[in-house]
């Protein structure tokens, strides 16, 4: 099991944003919300009324780890680097040795007619 959410890096971290005094929202920052978009009349179009957001922090993608080339890095949306990122993090949880996968074989089950 892995997961990165906004107070939670690890399923152990994320009963504790469950617990008393726990939580994840926060005042927005201001590159995620332009104090431009907040106005205290819920009716203004295309405005926020709400200045508090639960945000992913401390979270890092390392193109270099992944053999992702910078170009396909910058072209692509940090949710599927975040989605990767995650999905290794529970197949390590597991135990399985990574580095061990033939990569250069194609179970048959795989493949689909």
């Amino acid at each position: 099991m892995a997961c990165e959410l906004p107070g939670a890096h690890s399923p152990a971290e994320l009963w504790r944003t469950f617990s008393p005094g726990g939580g994840s929202f926060r005042k927005a920052p201001p590159e995620r919300l332009p104090p431009d978009y907040l106005d205290t009349n819920r009716g203004a179009p295309g405005k926020s009324y709400c200045d508090q957001m639960a945000v992913l922090t401390g979270w890092a993608f390392d193109p270099v780890e992944f053999r992702v080339p910078p170009v396909t890095f910058q072209a692509t949306d940090l949710a599927h680097w975040l989605a990767l990122s995650t999905a290794r993090a529970a197949l390590r949880s597991t135990g399985l040795e990574l580095d061990r996968i033939d990569r250069t074989r194609i179970e048959s089950s795989w493949v689909t007619h």
